[in-house]
């Protein structure tokens, strides 16, 4: 619009008298609105260990995530049809959770404890071998996942780092 000014002969004209101006789309290279996907970038190693050590550093931080998650508490299926609710019952309470935990509510303190304290959190269903149940649940370190995109920025690939 500058140019404008310059290259006719409007020289009283100033910018505050022009009805419409418009914005420059010099760094406008993006061809398609989901290519912003291909750049996000998910918290490095540098950033998890800084929000841990936040949490350890400032004792306010870990007292108020402590206290939230102990305010989520448990839950249990509760249905008319009683042999169903007993069985979601016992699965929730006897499922693996991670290597060493059983109990869905385990899994879902975990998974919330990681979203409080990262702002982001990864949690994975594990399939029997026979693909016909559910094995186990488990929190995945968010150090150890990569997000990635194939050949469209909508074929998002969750892969772990080796």
């Amino acid at each position: 619009m500058l140019d404008f000014l310059k290259t006719k002969k409007s020289k009283n004209l100033k910018i505050s008298d022009l009805a419409v101006q418009t914005c420059s789309s010099i760094n406008n290279n993006s061809g398609h609105p989901f290519d912003e996907i291909q750049k996000y970038k998910p918290l490095t190693v540098p950033e998890i260990k800084l929000y841990r050590a936040l949490r350890e550093a400032v004792p306010i931080i870990d007292a108020a995530i402590s206290k939230i998650i102990r305010l989520t508490g448990e839950f249990k299926i509760k249905s008319d049809n009683l042999e169903l609710e007993y069985s979601l019952n016992k699965f929730i309470d006897n499922v693996q959770v991670n290597s060493c935990e059983r109990g869905a509510n385990s899994f879902i303190l975990s998974h919330l404890n990681q979203l409080l304290t990262y702002g982001t959190a990864v949690g994975e269903i594990v399939i029997n071998p026979e693909n016909n149940s559910i094995q186990a649940l488990y929190n995945a370190c968010l150090s150890d996942v990569v997000l990635t995109t194939k050949n469209s920025p909508l074929d998002l690939l969750v892969l772990r780092k080796k």
